[in-house]
C-alpha cells in the first residue's frame, strides 16, 4: 500500500492497541478507497497502515464500522479523507 507516493509498513491490531494504551498514536487518518475505508497510522514520524490477520491492508465497508473499531482500541478522534 503506498499514500502519497511513499510504502507504509503494516501494523497488527495488537501492535496498534498497545500502542494507544501507551499514547504514542499521533493521529488516525481515515480513507476511501474502491468503496472500502481503511486507516493510517501516524506513530511518531512513521505512517503504518492496519492489516488484516492475514497480511493485507484491513478494509471496512462503512465509516461507522471504522468508529466502532477506533473506539474499542481507544481512538477517539481520528480525520477521514474522501
Amino acid at each position: 500500500m503506498s499514500y502519497s507516493g511513499k510504502q507504509t509498513q503494516p501494523i497488527t491490531h495488537t501492535t496498534f492497541f498497545e500502542l494507544v494504551n501507551a499514547n504514542v498514536i499521533r493521529r488516525v487518518e481515515v480513507l476511501l478507497d474502491d468503496e472500502k475505508w481503511w486507516l493510517l497510522i501516524h506513530v511518531g514520524n512513521v505512517e503504518r497502515v492496519l492489516s488484516a490477520k492475514r497480511g493485507h491492508v484491513r478494509r471496512f465497508s462503512t465509516l461507522d464500522s471504522v468508529r466502532k473499531y477506533l473506539q474499542s482500541v481507544g481512538i477517539q478522534r481520528f480525520e477521514v479523507e474522501i
